[in-house]
Protein backbone atom coordinates (compact mmCIF):
# COMPACT_ATOMS: atom_id res chain seq x y z
CA UNK A 1 0.00 0.00 0.00
CA UNK A 2 1.55 3.07 -1.35
CA UNK A 3 2.40 6.16 1.75
CA UNK A 4 0.58 9.20 1.41
CA UNK A 5 2.20 12.26 -0.14
CA UNK A 6 1.59 14.12 3.54
CA UNK A 7 3.05 10.71 5.34
CA UNK A 8 6.39 11.11 3.49
CA UNK A 9 6.60 14.56 3.95
CA UNK A 10 6.48 13.88 8.19
CA UNK A 11 8.96 11.51 7.64
CA UNK A 12 11.17 13.77 6.27
CA UNK A 13 10.59 16.41 8.52
CA UNK A 14 10.73 14.08 11.53
CA UNK A 15 14.21 12.78 10.36
CA UNK A 16 15.67 16.15 9.98
CA UNK A 17 14.20 17.20 12.97
CA UNK A 18 16.73 14.22 15.01
CA UNK A 19 19.70 14.46 12.54
CA UNK A 20 22.78 15.17 14.66
CA UNK A 21 24.71 18.33 13.93
CA UNK A 22 26.31 18.21 10.61
CA UNK A 23 29.54 19.27 12.27
CA UNK A 24 29.32 16.44 14.27
CA UNK A 25 29.51 13.82 11.18
CA UNK A 26 33.21 15.28 10.81
CA UNK A 27 33.96 14.04 14.63
CA UNK A 28 35.76 10.68 15.89
CA UNK A 29 33.29 7.99 14.65
CA UNK A 30 34.31 6.38 17.77
CA UNK A 31 32.89 8.78 20.40
CA UNK A 32 28.83 7.89 21.72
CA UNK A 33 26.50 9.55 19.79
CA UNK A 34 24.75 12.69 21.54
CA UNK A 35 21.66 11.31 21.51
CA UNK A 36 22.82 7.73 23.02
CA UNK A 37 20.89 6.63 26.30
CA UNK A 38 24.20 6.17 27.60
CA UNK A 39 25.77 9.68 26.72
CA UNK A 40 27.45 11.83 29.17
CA UNK A 41 24.56 14.45 29.34
CA UNK A 42 24.07 18.19 30.64
CA UNK A 43 21.29 20.57 30.96
CA UNK A 44 21.01 23.91 32.51
CA UNK A 45 18.42 23.37 34.85
CA UNK A 46 21.30 20.86 37.08
CA UNK A 47 24.65 23.34 36.80
CA UNK A 48 25.90 20.95 40.09
CA UNK A 49 26.28 18.42 37.57
CA UNK A 50 28.77 20.10 35.45
CA UNK A 51 31.81 18.89 36.67
CA UNK A 52 31.01 15.21 36.50
CA UNK A 53 29.84 15.78 32.87
CA UNK A 54 33.17 17.46 31.95
CA UNK A 55 35.06 14.50 33.93
CA UNK A 56 33.23 12.08 32.02
CA UNK A 57 33.81 13.43 28.85
CA UNK A 58 37.80 13.57 29.42
CA UNK A 59 37.45 9.59 29.89
CA UNK A 60 35.92 9.46 27.23
CA UNK A 61 38.54 11.80 25.02
CA UNK A 62 41.66 9.48 26.55
CA UNK A 63 39.48 6.00 26.21
CA UNK A 64 39.19 7.05 22.18
CA UNK A 65 42.22 9.63 21.88
CA UNK A 66 40.83 12.15 21.41
CA UNK A 67 43.20 14.81 20.92
CA UNK A 68 42.19 17.82 18.47
CA UNK A 69 41.38 20.88 20.59
CA UNK A 70 38.38 22.10 18.49
CA UNK A 71 36.93 18.65 18.18
CA UNK A 72 37.30 18.23 22.17
CA UNK A 73 34.78 21.61 22.60
CA UNK A 74 32.59 20.73 19.62
CA UNK A 75 32.14 17.66 22.37
CA UNK A 76 31.46 20.02 25.30
CA UNK A 77 28.35 21.51 23.87
CA UNK A 78 27.24 18.56 21.52
CA UNK A 79 26.24 16.55 24.60
CA UNK A 80 24.46 19.21 26.23
CA UNK A 81 21.29 20.64 25.80
CA UNK A 82 20.17 23.17 23.17
CA UNK A 83 20.36 26.02 25.19
CA UNK A 84 23.58 25.34 26.70
CA UNK A 85 25.14 25.03 23.20
CA UNK A 86 24.49 28.21 22.28
CA UNK A 87 25.59 29.80 25.28
CA UNK A 88 28.88 27.85 25.53
CA UNK A 89 29.25 28.71 21.76
CA UNK A 90 28.97 32.35 22.27
CA UNK A 91 31.96 32.79 24.56
CA UNK A 92 34.67 34.26 23.66
CA UNK A 93 37.42 31.16 24.68
CA UNK A 94 35.00 28.92 22.16
CA UNK A 95 36.36 30.84 19.39
CA UNK A 96 40.21 30.93 20.32
CA UNK A 97 40.17 27.03 20.34
CA UNK A 98 42.23 26.06 23.59
CA UNK A 99 40.08 23.56 25.43
CA UNK A 100 41.24 23.67 28.63
CA UNK A 101 40.74 27.51 28.62
CA UNK A 102 37.38 26.86 27.17
CA UNK A 103 36.55 24.58 30.01
CA UNK A 104 37.19 26.92 32.85
CA UNK A 105 35.64 29.73 31.21
CA UNK A 106 32.44 27.51 31.20
CA UNK A 107 33.00 26.59 34.73
CA UNK A 108 33.59 29.82 36.12
CA UNK A 109 30.24 31.15 34.92
CA UNK A 110 28.46 28.42 36.82
CA UNK A 111 29.11 29.15 40.49
CA UNK A 112 28.19 25.40 41.87
CA UNK A 113 30.21 23.92 39.78
CA UNK A 114 32.94 26.85 40.32
CA UNK A 115 33.14 26.44 44.46
CA UNK A 116 33.18 22.19 44.16
CA UNK A 117 35.99 22.45 41.16
CA UNK A 118 38.06 24.61 43.90
CA UNK A 119 37.38 23.63 46.88
CA UNK A 120 37.75 25.38 50.25
CA UNK A 121 40.04 26.18 52.22
CA UNK A 122 37.94 26.29 55.73
CA UNK A 123 37.11 22.48 54.39
CA UNK A 124 40.75 21.33 54.10
CA UNK A 125 41.64 23.45 57.58
CA UNK A 126 38.41 21.10 58.98
CA UNK A 127 39.56 17.64 58.13
CA UNK A 128 43.04 18.69 59.13
CA UNK A 129 41.95 19.96 62.64
CA UNK A 130 39.82 16.30 62.92
CA UNK A 131 42.57 13.78 62.42
CA UNK A 132 45.10 15.45 65.16
CA UNK A 133 47.65 12.87 67.22
CA UNK A 134 47.91 10.30 63.79
CA UNK A 135 51.10 7.93 65.33
CA UNK A 136 53.52 6.46 62.89
CA UNK A 137 51.23 2.75 64.04
CA UNK A 138 47.82 4.09 63.31
CA UNK A 139 48.00 3.24 59.95
CA UNK A 140 44.33 3.25 59.61
CA UNK A 141 43.29 6.89 60.97
CA UNK A 142 46.20 8.21 58.20
CA UNK A 143 44.78 6.28 55.36
CA UNK A 144 41.03 7.78 56.49
CA UNK A 145 42.93 11.43 56.85
CA UNK A 146 45.17 10.80 53.64
CA UNK A 147 41.99 10.11 51.16
CA UNK A 148 40.18 12.82 52.68
CA UNK A 149 43.02 15.18 52.51
CA UNK A 150 43.73 14.38 48.97
CA UNK A 151 40.46 14.66 47.30
CA UNK A 152 40.10 18.36 48.60
CA UNK A 153 43.68 19.67 48.42
CA UNK A 154 43.36 17.84 44.49
CA UNK A 155 40.72 20.90 43.82
CA UNK A 156 42.53 23.01 45.68
CA UNK A 157 45.85 22.85 43.79
CA UNK A 158 43.73 22.84 39.96
CA UNK A 159 44.71 26.39 38.22
CA UNK A 160 44.10 28.59 39.26
CA UNK A 161 45.43 27.63 42.35
CA UNK A 162 44.43 28.56 45.70
CA UNK A 163 47.32 26.29 48.10
CA UNK A 164 50.64 26.22 47.41
CA UNK A 165 53.02 22.69 47.64
CA UNK A 166 54.23 24.57 51.03
CA UNK A 167 51.12 25.06 52.41
CA UNK A 168 49.77 21.92 51.07
CA UNK A 169 52.51 20.23 53.03
CA UNK A 170 52.09 22.11 55.72
CA UNK A 171 48.36 20.97 56.15
CA UNK A 172 49.57 17.51 55.61
CA UNK A 173 51.90 17.30 58.52
CA UNK A 174 50.40 19.47 61.47
CA UNK A 175 47.96 16.35 62.28
CA UNK A 176 50.89 14.01 62.41
CA UNK A 177 52.22 13.27 66.20
CA UNK A 178 55.70 14.99 66.88
CA UNK A 179 57.62 11.70 66.68
CA UNK A 180 55.90 10.52 63.28
CA UNK A 181 56.91 14.02 62.09
CA UNK A 182 60.46 13.60 63.13
CA UNK A 183 60.67 10.44 61.67
CA UNK A 184 59.35 11.72 58.18
CA UNK A 185 62.26 14.73 58.36
CA UNK A 186 65.14 12.12 59.12
CA UNK A 187 63.40 9.98 56.36
CA UNK A 188 63.52 12.59 53.52
CA UNK A 189 66.96 13.83 54.93
CA UNK A 190 68.32 10.72 53.99
CA UNK A 191 67.01 11.16 50.69
CA UNK A 192 68.99 14.03 50.08
CA UNK A 193 72.08 12.46 51.51
CA UNK A 194 71.69 9.77 48.97
CA UNK A 195 70.93 11.73 46.36
CA UNK A 196 72.51 14.70 46.56
CA UNK A 197 71.32 17.34 44.35
CA UNK A 198 67.79 15.49 44.39
CA UNK A 199 66.28 18.55 46.20
CA UNK A 200 67.96 22.11 47.40
CA UNK A 201 68.94 21.42 50.97
CA UNK A 202 68.93 25.32 51.62
CA UNK A 203 65.39 25.43 51.49
CA UNK A 204 63.24 23.98 53.87
CA UNK A 205 61.31 20.52 54.30
CA UNK A 206 57.99 21.99 52.60
CA UNK A 207 59.86 23.93 49.71
CA UNK A 208 62.13 20.97 48.83
CA UNK A 209 59.78 18.02 48.07
CA UNK A 210 56.42 18.13 46.32
CA UNK A 211 53.43 17.06 48.33
CA UNK A 212 52.99 13.43 46.57
CA UNK A 213 56.68 12.51 47.82
CA UNK A 214 55.34 13.78 51.26
CA UNK A 215 52.32 11.69 51.39
CA UNK A 216 54.06 8.71 49.79
CA UNK A 217 56.92 8.84 53.01
CA UNK A 218 54.50 8.98 55.09
CA UNK A 219 52.28 6.13 54.15
CA UNK A 220 55.64 4.31 53.79
CA UNK A 221 56.98 4.71 57.28
CA UNK A 222 53.11 4.30 59.10
CA UNK A 223 53.23 0.83 57.20
CA UNK A 224 56.77 -0.10 57.84
CA UNK A 225 55.77 0.29 61.38
CA UNK A 226 52.79 -1.71 61.84
CA UNK A 227 54.85 -4.26 59.83
CA UNK A 228 57.24 -4.15 62.85
CA UNK A 229 54.06 -4.82 65.18
CA UNK A 230 52.87 -7.63 63.25
CA UNK A 231 49.78 -5.67 61.85
CA UNK A 232 48.68 -3.77 64.79
CA UNK A 233 47.46 -0.39 64.90
CA UNK A 234 48.40 1.67 67.32
CA UNK A 235 45.11 1.20 69.09
CA UNK A 236 45.93 -1.78 70.29
CA UNK A 237 49.41 -1.89 71.30
CA UNK A 238 48.20 0.37 74.66
CA UNK A 239 50.15 3.39 73.30
CA UNK A 240 51.27 5.52 70.55
CA UNK A 241 55.22 5.00 70.67
CA UNK A 242 56.48 8.18 69.01
CA UNK A 243 55.35 11.24 71.09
Amino acid sequence: MPVPEEAETEIDNFEDAIEPDESLNMLSKDMPSPYARDAPKFHYEKPEELNHYIRRLEELFSKHSIDDEHEKIKYLGAYADAHTEKEWEAMKSYDLGIFDNHKKEIIDSYPEASNEARGSIKELKRIRDSFSGITCQDLTRLQTFKRAFTTEAKRLQTEPALLSNHEAIDYFLKPLSSGFRKKIIDKLELTDMVNPGAANTDRRLEDRFPLEKIVETVVNVARGMQASYGGSDSSSLGGDGDK
